[in-house]
C-alpha cells in the first residue's frame, strides 16, 4: 500500500474501509431519499383546494430509491431527514384516509403505501444495541477480521477482551478459501444494521451480531490503528513476533542457466486494493465482490495472461484467489495459494507441478500505523517438461512506508532471505514479488538489492512493487508496467530465462 497514513487502508487486513472521494459508494446503487415530485405537486395542490376534493387525492408517496445502509458518512444526518420524511408520509397516508371517508372516496390500497415505509425502516433503522442478534450485521465504522476463532461466543469473548471492540459480528458461511468462518470485531459507534447486501438481495442468514452497550455511550469515529493492534495483542503477545534476533544476511546462492535448453518463465506482481477495486468499500464481512460482474482489474488480468502467458502472479491485498481465477476465465488452467493477510500466488498449472508450499510471519506494522502482522508465502514448482525447479515467494511489506515496521528494514530482511535458504534448494532459481512497502532508496529495498539482483520495480511512491530473482542479470528478457485496473498500484510483468 502506498500511502503512510491513510483512511481507506489495506483490504488485505479485511477492515471496514470508507469510500474514497469519486469512488463507487452505496449512494450510487441507492440515490437520495426523497419525495416523488408527482406526490409533492399532489400535495401543494391539495392544500390549494382545502384538501377534500376528489381532483387532488393528497397520496404521498416515498420513493423507491431510499439510501442504503452503509453509506457510512452522513448516516446521522440522512437518519433525521428519513425521520422527517416518514413523519410526513404516515400523516399523509393518515390525511388521505380522513379525507376519504369524508368525500365518500375510497382510500388507496394502505399496504402500498406501507410497504414502501417498511422497506426504508429496514433498510436503514438505527441498529438496535443487543447482546446479540441473529441474521443481522451491525455496520460500524471500522473492523478486523479474525480467522482462528471456533463460533459467536468467542468472538463476543474476543471484542471483550478488546478495549476498543463496540460490536462483533460472527459469520458461520463466508464463502471465503483459506477462512470459512470469521469474527469481526469492530469499533466506533453502530451506524446502521442490515440484513440483506445489495444489488442482490443476499439475506444474512449466517451472521450472528452483537454490541456492548457500556462501550458504545461516547464511541468516536477514530483511527482503527488502535483497534487493529489491540486485536492483535489483546491476549499479550509480544510486539513484533517473527522478528526474529538481530544477526548477519544470509546468502542466496546466484541460480545458474545451465548447459540445458532454457526456459522461459513469465512473473506478474500486482496490489489488488481488493477493498476499493472488489468490495467497492463497503464493509468487509459484507463480502461484496461475490456480487461484482466485472471490472477493469478482471480484464488487465485476463488480457495479460492471454496476451503473454503468464507463469506465475503474486497478488497483494487479494483476499480470494478462488474467485478472482474463476471472473477471470482463468480457473481452468490456473491454480491459486490463499496465504494469509491477502497474500495469493497463481501458477500455470498446464506448465508447472506444485511440490511444497508455506509461509510465516516475516514483519509488523508500527503501532503508529498498525494494520498488523506482515507475511510472506511461498510455493516450490517443476516445470513439467523440462524439469526445472522453480521457487516463488510473494510478500507485502510492513507500514510505514520505508520503515521496515516494528522489526526494522534489517530484520524484515533477514527473515525474507532466510525463508529463501531454508526453503529453496541450494541454486535453484528464485523469483521473490510484492509490494514491499518500501522505495528503491529506502533501506530494506537496498539490503534486498545485496543478496538477489532486481528484475523490475514500479512507478508507485518511488518503486514500492518489486520483483527481484537470483538468475543473472543477463537472464532477464525485459519488463512492462502494466495498467491499474482500479488499483493504486500498476501491475508489474517481467520475463527471464532459467
Amino acid at each position: 500500500m502506498a500511502q503512510a497514513i491513510s483512511a481507506q487502508g489495506h483490504q488485505h487486513l479485511r477492515r471496514e474501509a470508507r469510500p474514497q472521494t469519486g469512488a463507487p459508494t452505496m449512494a450510487d446503487d441507492y440515490p437520495e431519499t426523497q419525495l416523488e415530485p408527482q406526490a409533492c405537486a399532489a400535495a401543494s395542490e391539495a392544500s390549494s383546494l382545502g384538501g377534500d376534493s376528489e381532483e387532488a387525492p393528497l397520496v404521498v408517496r416515498v420513493a423507491a430509491s431510499g439510501r442504503a445502509v452503509g453509506s457510512w458518512r452522513g448516516m446521522r444526518a440522512a437518519s433525521l431527514s428519513l425521520a422527517a420524511l416518514l413523519a410526513a408520509a404516515l400523516l399523509a397516508v393518515i390525511a388521505h384516509v380522513h379525507v376519504g371517508k369524508a368525500s365518500g372516496t375510497e382510500s388507496p390500497p394502505g399496504p402500498r403505501a406501507g410497504a414502501w415505509v417498511g422497506e426504508l425502516v429496514e433498510r436503514q433503522r438505527a441498529a438496535q444495541c443487543l447482546p446479540e442478534e441473529h441474521g443481522v450485521d451491525y455496520l460500524a465504522t471500522y473492523g478486523k477480521a479474525l480467522t482462528n476463532l471456533p463460533g459467536a461466543n468467542a468472538c463476543r469473548s474476543k471484542c471483550l477482551s478488546i478495549l476498543r471492540c463496540t460490536t462483533w459480528t460472527w459469520v458461520s458461511e463466508t464463502g471465503m478459501p483459506g477462512a470459512p468462518r470469521q469474527c469481526w470485531v469492530k469499533s466506533g459507534p453502530i451506524e446502521s444494521a442490515v440484513r440483506r447486501v445489495p444489488p442482490n438481495g443476499r439475506k444474512l442468514d449466517s451472521y450472528v451480531s452483537g454490541c456492548i452497550a457500556a462501550r458504545l455511550a461516547g464511541a468516536l469515529d477514530a483511527s482503527p490503528y488502535a483497534l487493529n493492534y489491540q486485536a492483535d495483542h489483546a491476549e499479550g503477545e509480544v510486539p513484533g513476533l517473527g522478528c526474529g534476533a538481530p544477526g548477519p544476511l544470509p546468502a542466496i546462492q546466484t541460480a545458474e542457466l545451465g548447459s540445458s535448453a532454457p526456459v522461459q518463465v513469465s512473473v506478474l506482481t500486482y496490489n489488488l486494493a481488493w477493498w476499493s477495486v472488489f468490495d467497492k468499500g463497503r464493509a468487509g464481512e459484507l463480502f461484496f465482490h461475490q456480487a461484482t460482474p466485472g471490472n477493469a482489474a478482471i480484464r488487465l488480468i485476463n488480457q495479460t495472461v492471454a496476451a503473454k502467458g503468464i507463469d506465475v502472479m503474486g497478488f497483494q491485498e487479494c483476499n480470494n484467489i478462488v474467485w478472482l481465477l474463476h471472473m477471470t476465465g482463468l480457473a481452468t488452467s490456473y491454480t491459486g495459494i490463499q496465504g494469509p493477510e491477502g497474500v495469493c500466488i497463481a501458477f500455470k498449472r498446464t506448465d508447472w507441478t506444485r511440490v511444497e508450499q508455506g509461509d510465516a510471519v516475516v514483519g509488523e506494522d508500527a503501532r503508529a500505523e498498525y494494520w498488523g502482522r506482515r507475511v510472506a508465502h511461498w510455493v516450490r514448482l517443476v516445470h513439467r517438461v523440462s524439469g526445472k525447479p522453480l521457487f516463488v515467494m510473494n510478500h507485502h511489506g510492513p507500514l510505514p512506508i520505508g520503515s521496515g515496521g516494528v522489526c526494522g528494514p534489517e530484520r524484515t530482511v533477514r527473515r525474507l532471505l532466510s525463508m529463501i535458504a531454508v526453503n529453496a534448494h541450494r541454486g535453484e532459481p528464485v523469483l521473490l514479488t510484492g509490494d514491499f512497502n518500501a522505495g528503491q532508496a529506502s533501506p530494506t529495498i537496498r539490503l534486498l538489492k545485496t543478496h538477489l539482483n532486481s528484475v523490475a520495480s514500479g512507478a508507485m511512491s518511488n518503486g514500492i512493487d518489486n520483483i527481484f530473482s537470483n538468475l543473472p542479470p543477463s537472464s532477464v528478457l525485459g519488463s512492462t508496467l502494466l495498467g491499474t485496473g482500479g488499483s493504486d498500484h500498476n501491475a508489474l510483468r517481467a520475463s527471464l530465462w532459467m
